[in-house]
């Protein structure tokens, strides 16, 4: 679907819109073993893909996130993996020492291994979540702006490098920009856990940019689902 017929559809459904960097993605990998990340985070995007299919929210990115994903997401897996047998060692260790202490048989109710099926379906969950979003196609004109922000050293840009960054950033204020022409004014969110480059929800590097086009920030998924208004049971 070209842009400017997905611009057409987004303003068809008056309905909330959230964009994604590619590190959002992947991030349904890192959940299970990142202290700073939690685990809401993927109970969210279920609701959230949710919400997508029932036409309540737009979910959206581009081209080259959707490259960058394929890209990285078997070494992301892996490290998944490798957090995994770390923990059942972990684990391990610790029944091991409860019991020599105590006499108590405690055993762990799970057995970690590589080839889980949770592990399999966490990847198929990741990639389904990729698979609800619209993608756009990136422009000659955001990769030219892109280069000059690279040049400037401007935000998300730093010394010279994160054009990639910079491409993914100029073609949602590209998409932002003619949907707020066109008198959308629905909610937009930006949603990257990438804090190097584009700074936290409480110190944004890209704020008076967003702020411009009305565009909130949001560095996890569930910062956007209660900035929706809408509440998780995880009990």
């Amino acid at each position: 679907m070209c842009n400017d017929l997905i611009i057409d559809k987004i303003i068809e459904k008056k309905v909330p819109l959230i964009f994604l960097d590619t590190c959002v993605f992947l991030d349904v990998l890192r959940v299970p073993y990142r202290e700073e990340m939690e685990f809401s985070n993927l109970a969210c995007v279920k609701a959230i893909m949710d919400k997508v299919e029932s036409n309540e929210i737009i979910l959206i990115t581009n081209s080259l996130t959707k490259d960058e994903f394929y890209s990285n997401i078997e070494n992301t897996f892996s490290d998944l993996k490798k957090q995994s047998k770390a923990i059942e060692s972990q684990f391990d260790k610790l029944f091991k020492s409860i019991k020599f202490f105590t006499l108590e048989d405690i055993t762990s109710t799970h057995t970690f291994n590589s080839q889980d099926t949770w592990l399999m379906t966490i990847k198929s969950f990741c990639i389904d979540f990729l698979n609800k979003a619209i993608i756009l196609q990136i422009k000659d004109a955001e990769r030219t702006r892109a280069t000059f922000r690279v040049e400037l050293n401007n935000p998300p840009s730093r010394k010279g490098g994160s054009v990639k960054d910079c491409i993914i950033f100029e073609s949602l204020l590209s998409l932002c920009s003619t949907l707020r022409e066109r008198n959308f004014n629905q909610s937009i969110f930006f949603v990257t856990s990438n804090t190097k480059d584009f700074g936290n929800i409480n110190n944004c590097k890209v704020f008076s940019e967003l702020d411009n086009l009305n565009i909130k920030f949001a560095n996890q998924m569930h910062h956007v689902y209660s900035e929706l208004g809408f509440t998780l049971d995880l009990t």
